[in-house]
């Protein structure tokens, strides 16, 4: 843009405006980096600036413009002409704003604004000389930088009421109407803030913790004026104390009135709640107070000692408060109850329970009956303060009783423990007795009394070990009687059991009975072969205390069965055979026995004869043929001689010795005797 520079005659107009391009040049050029000016030309003196020209010098400046002033936006800052090398010079100016041109900014004074803050300034100043030579540009030195205004504080700070904080801020800055912002910090936390209007501001501050604070006011500042902040200190209001006075009444049971009042500075409080709770649970909502007081009513307490936490809620102005009341609720009279019990019979019972409350018989609530937990008998009315009870078909012996009375709306609860023998049966005594008359037979007696008398019912039973053998046998006139036959002969153990009736318990003895055993019995063998090839056996059997023994015998050899059943009469039996092989034989004879005698046996032992021929014999090898081991006359031994064993086992035959004796080389009276 082409500057308009101001002149005050025509010719320098027209010398300024040809010289722009040369202004414009040097005003794009930093003022930190705008050349020096040259070396003063040789001063050349004249009357005038015709003789200069005439002479042939260029116009220079000898000192360069000079700003004056405070650099402080809405300040005037003032520039110095600069000093020319010729008399006449007309001189134009303009400012610069860090070198750029400020428009409009031509005159000889300047008046700092917002965008100069943090800026330089300086001055272009053209002379044009009157004899016509070209206009000379000179700058000034730069100039600042251009600060904001510097604003004063004013802050005070008051504390009317509790927790509130008022602080009221002035701000001021010469020639300026101030607006901005200001804020309020505390230990470098901001808390609020609010505008500045005509440098007046309002800061209000609630639910300030009382006591002293420090406070930071800061103002923000603007394009022209500068920030800055203020420290202000004050003592904040805290709210009154309260206190609290309580008045209970129990007028009736579990009934109460409790009243509160709260006062704060010696006045009743106006505003806020209480609040009543017992053991941490809350009993009542909010009460308002009305003129400091509240009242709370209740009925259906437990009678007795209450300790209730009274809260007061507080308000602005006035502190909370919380305190313990204790209280007695009107209870109930205490109730005495005293039971006894008596037992008229086996198994029967009757209590009686008196029920008094403080003195006089109550008149009105239940009775229960508790044993071991377990309620026996409920809800029994009380007439004239008494209850009772009675049961038959207990157990007997001890019992313990807990009778509780209900209580009633003006006597409490109560109970008594009660101790009885429920009266038992009889002891019973048993006296059992036992005799065994004959094998296998047993009877059994036994006595039953009961106080050194006889029983007289009941039923008895008989066990041997845990097995039952007979079972309800009716007593009479204390005695049971009961027999048995075909029991194993032996001792036994048998128990009498009495079973008991209603008056008597039951009772049992025990006795032993050896059963009777079958005699022994002892056989007796007789045998003979009384001919060749022939046996017989004569037996015996004999008892102890037995007499003409019946029965029968088996008749064995080894193994084998001869005769299965020979009868036996009056203790005798035979049996005989025949075609029965020679030789040595063994028989066994086995008695069958009866219902009185054992069973036993006996042996016996015969050899039988052997059909002989008489005759002789060519050698012993045939004698051997037929008698292996000799032949030799009755009464004969065979003689030996050193270690050798006689043979004793040949057959005595003397007429077959007699046919034969010239074979008995050794004259012993055996002939061809051989082992």
């Amino acid at each position: 843009m082409p500057s308009v520079l101001r002149s005050t005659t025509a010719r320098s107009r027209v010398l300024v405006l040809s010289l722009s391009p040369l202004l414009a040049a040097l005003l794009t050029t930093p003022a930190t980096a705008a050349p020096l000016p040259p070396d003063p030309a040789p001063v050349v003196r004249a009357s005038s600036a015709a003789a200069a020209a005439e002479e042939g010098v260029d116009l220079t400046a000898t000192t360069p413009p000079e700003i004056s002033g405070t650099p402080v936006v809405g300040q005037t800052l003032a520039v110095t002409a600069p000093g020319w090398s010729e008399l006449g010079v007309t001189t134009t100016y303009q400012w610069l704003r860090d070198g750029v041109e400020v428009p409009g900014a031509t005159g000889t004074s300047y008046v700092l604004e917002a965008l100069d803050v943090d800026r330089t300034l300086s001055v272009v100043a053209v002379g044009t000389s009157e004899g016509g030579s070209a206009p000379v540009p000179t700058t000034s030195a730069p100039f600042g930088p251009v600060l904001k205004i510097t604003p004063s504080l004013a802050v005070s700070a008051t504390s009317s009421r509790p927790g509130a904080v008022d602080i009221t801020v002035t701000v001021a800055a010469p020639g300026e109407v101030v607006g901005g912002a200001v804020t309020l910090e505390e230990l470098g936390s901001e808390l609020t803030g609010t505008d500045v209007v005509d440098g007046q501001a309002v800061l209000h501050l609630q639910g300030a913790a009382p006591g002293a604070h420090s406070y930071d006011v800061t103002y923000g500042g603007t394009d022209r004026i500068a920030a800055g902040s203020q420290p202000v200190a004050v003592d904040v209001q805290d709210r009154l104390v309260s206190t609290m006075t309580t008045s209970a009444t129990s007028s009736a049971i579990g009934k109460l009135v409790l009243t509160l009042t709260v006062k704060a500075g010696g006045s009743p409080v106006v505003g806020g709640t209480v609040t009543i709770a017992e053991e941490d649970a809350t009993v009542t909502p909010a009460l308002t107070l009305s003129q400091g007081t509240a009242t709370w009513s209740a009925s259906g307490l437990k009678g007795g000692r209450h300790t209730y936490t009274v809260h007061y809620s507080g308000t602005a102005t006035v502190q909370p408060l919380e305190i313990a009341v204790p209280v007695t609720v009107k209870d109930r009279a205490v109730s005495t109850v005293s039971a006894s019990g008596t037992s008229s019979a086996v198994g029967r019972l009757a209590l009686t329970a008196t029920v008094r409350s403080e003195g006089p018989a109550v008149i009105s609530g239940t009775v229960a009956i508790i044993e071991g937990g377990k309620t026996v008998a409920s809800k029994l009315p009380i007439s004239a303060g008494k209850a009772s009870w009675s049961a038959t078909g207990l157990p007997s012996g001890r019992h313990t009783y807990t009778v509780r009375y209900s209580g009633n709306t003006t006597t409490k609860p109560g109970e008594d423990t009660v101790t009885v023998t429920v009266r038992d049966r009889a002891a019973s005594v048993v006296s059992a007795s036992g005799t065994s008359s004959a094998v296998g037979r047993i009877a059994l007696t036994a006595t039953i009394r009961s106080g050194g008398k006889a029983v007289s019912s009941g039923t008895a039973t008989v066990l041997e070990g845990e097995r039952t053998l007979a079972t309800k046998i009716r007593v009479s006139a204390g005695k049971v009687t009961w027999s048995a036959t075909g029991r194993p002969s032996g001792r036994h153990t048998y128990t009498v059991r009495y079973s008991g009736n209603t008056t008597i318990k039951p009772g049992e003895d025990t006795v032993a009975v050896t059963v009777r055993s079958k005699a022994a019995s002892s056989v007796g063998i007789k045998a003979s072969s009384p001919a060749a090839g022939k046996v017989r056996l004569a037996i015996t059997v004999r008892a102890s205390g037995q007499s003409s023994l019946g029965g029968t015998v088996k008749i064995t050899e080894g193994s084998l069965t001869l005769k299965a059943a020979v009868k036996v009469s009056r203790g005798k039996a035979s049996w005989s055979a025949s075609k029965v092989a020679p030789g040595r034989h063994t028989y066994t004879a086995t008695y069958s026995g009866t219902s009185q005698v054992a069973r036993g046996s006996g042996k016996a032992s015969v050899t039988v004869r052997q059909i002989v021929v008489i005759q002789e014999y060519a050698n012993c090898d045939a004698m051997h043929a037929d008698w292996p081991h000799g032949v030799g006359r009755s009464g004969a031994q065979d003689e030996v001689s050193g270690s050798s064993e006689p043979v004793t086992n040949f057959l005595v035959n003397t007429a077959l010795y007699n046919e034969n004796t010239k074979s008995d080389r050794d004259g012993d009276g055996v002939a061809c005797e051989a082992h």
